[in-house]
């Protein structure tokens, strides 16, 4: 699919919109007109003045982002991977994905994405977070990355990429993310099933034993087969929708004013656990690390030593005991 079929996607979003005040009631309005040939909706009201953005404006925002971070040169660069809106458009969610070099690991491609969240019924914030979606099955999750935990901003600041946010901290969090994965392709799991496991800590997900026997068959039991099997049931969750734009307007649904999605929700669920899970794999498998004293005599500046480092950081197995952890 094109960039600009995508683009022309998001054109749904962009309808007339505006801030208004009423003196009668002494607050300013959001206002627009997000469907056709019907009438005017207004979205919540707010007391005093406020910064107003059109969706338009975010979005281009977005786009901004995601070239400057990630190096994109141009929007040709760019791709909309999914889009969700509620009904009456009161909220949106899109994620704009990097399609160029990405992150490769061990030969594989991950891509990766701003996802972005905004609502006329939630003004006064927009949420900006990174995920990766891996490339040979569009499975994705958000990172919560500790570090950019200040990526819910301002309407008015939106076009002004803070100083503490550059490619260089974006590089050096995606080396992080890329060693995670090295650790987690390196251990398998004990304790219990993955499919006990998934029917114990996410029941409400629905996942087949179909979904969780392929993986397990193309990754054996490991944590990294684990999180493919999250990933996937979060970023396909509507794969039985023939159609890649969930738009959530049917009449019988209530008015959600949550500005949220479903499938960003559970991608940032995964993106929290993921640290977790890289936690508690460190933990149970501390005791097997050798201790190696940096400042002893006998550690001197060698190339023999420098690998000894290496080799304690990723190891060629971890284990970990599933039954432990819970999601």
């Amino acid at each position: 699919m094109s960039y600009m079929k995508q683009l022309n996607e998001m054109q749904t979003l962009f309808f007339p919109a505006e801030k208004v005040y009423y003196l009668p009631i002494d607050r300013y309005l959001v206002e627009g007109y997000p469907f056709l040939n019907r009438n005017k909706v207004s979205f919540d009201a707010y007391n005093r003045d406020f910064f107003f953005r059109t969706y338009k404006e975010v979005v281009v925002a977005a786009i901004i982002w995601t070239k400057k971070l990630f190096g994109a040169t141009s929007v040709r660069d760019l791709y909309v991977q999914n889009l969700e809106y509620g009904k009456k458009k009161q909220w949106f969610n899109a994620q704009i994905v990097h399609t160029g070099d990405g992150v490769l690991i061990d030969g594989e491609k991950f891509n990766p994405f701003v996802n972005i969240s905004y609502s006329y019924n939630a003004v006064t914030k927009i949420k900006f977070e990174i995920g990766f979606y891996r490339y040979a099955c569009s499975n994705g999750l958000i990172k919560g990355f500790k570090e950019l935990s200040k990526m819910e901003i301002k309407p008015e600041h939106i076009f002004n990429v803070p100083f503490w946010i550059n490619p260089s901290l974006v590089k050096f969090l995606t080396q992080r993310f890329e060693n995670q994965v090295r650790v987690l392709k390196n251990t398998q799991l004990r304790g219990e099933p993955i499919n006990f496991w998934i029917q114990r800590n996410v029941p409400r997900w629905n996942i087949s034993r179909e979904l969780i026997g392929r993986y397990q068959h193309e990754m054996g039991n490991t944590a990294w087969g684990l999180l493919n099997i999250l990933t996937d049931a979060a970023s396909n969750y509507d794969r039985d929708i023939d159609t890649r734009m969930m738009v959530l307007d049917s009449e019988h649904l209530i008015d959600d004013r949550s500005s949220n999605s479903e499938r960003a929700s559970r991608q940032r669920r995964i993106g929290a656990f993921l640290e977790t899970l890289i936690q508690k794999i460190e933990q149970e498998n501390k005791t097997e690390k050798a201790v190696i004293n940096i400042n002893s005599p006998e550690f001197t500046i060698t190339d023999e030593n420098l690998q000894l480092l290496d080799d304690n950081d990723i190891r060629e197995v971890y284990r970990l005991d599933i039954g432990k952890i819970t999601f």
